[in-house]
């Protein structure tokens, strides 16, 4: 029985540590062809694109680090893993204000557990700040 079905919340602890560990500590939970789209970027493709997008937070985002597990559900080859986000723009990260947000990755799986779709959604939940938000940081930069 694959990881995400026999221990889930095992299974999101693992993807937390490796997110927070480095973005692209996550890939190891992918196959290596997926379907990938982020939301409200709009931004979407295949595995390559993905690491790509990682790779670009990285560069754009730092003291980035999923703080906290909202609620894991998984079936049958599906999975969605809710979580509160945080993170500080990378130009000046001493007088940038933290970004907070839900993030929501929607999952498919293949027979051994491996993520061969994935939708993302980024909300941000800094409504104190309204011009804060994942588009103007420059990370969705559209299809």
């Amino acid at each position: 029985m694959p990881r995400y079905l026999d221990d889930p919340m095992g299974y999101a602890r693992g993807f937390v540590d490796a997110y927070n560990s480095g973005s692209p500590n996550i890939l190891p939970f992918y196959a290596r062809e997926i379907d990938w789209r982020e939301w409200p970027s709009g931004r979407r493709g295949d595995r390559a694109t993905y690491e790509a997008a990682l790779h670009s937070i990285e560069e754009i985002l730092c003291e980035t680090y999923i703080t906290g597990i909202t609620d894991f559900r998984v079936s049958q080859g599906l999975g969605a893993l809710e979580t509160t986000f945080q993170a500080r723009v990378m130009a000046k990260p001493e007088d940038a204000p933290l970004l907070r947000a839900l993030q929501v990755w929607i999952w498919q799986f293949d027979d051994d557990g491996m993520v061969t779709a994935q939708s993302d959604y980024f909300l941000p939940l800094n409504s104190d700040k309204p011009g804060l938000t994942h588009l103007s940081l420059g990370i969705g930069a559209g299809p």
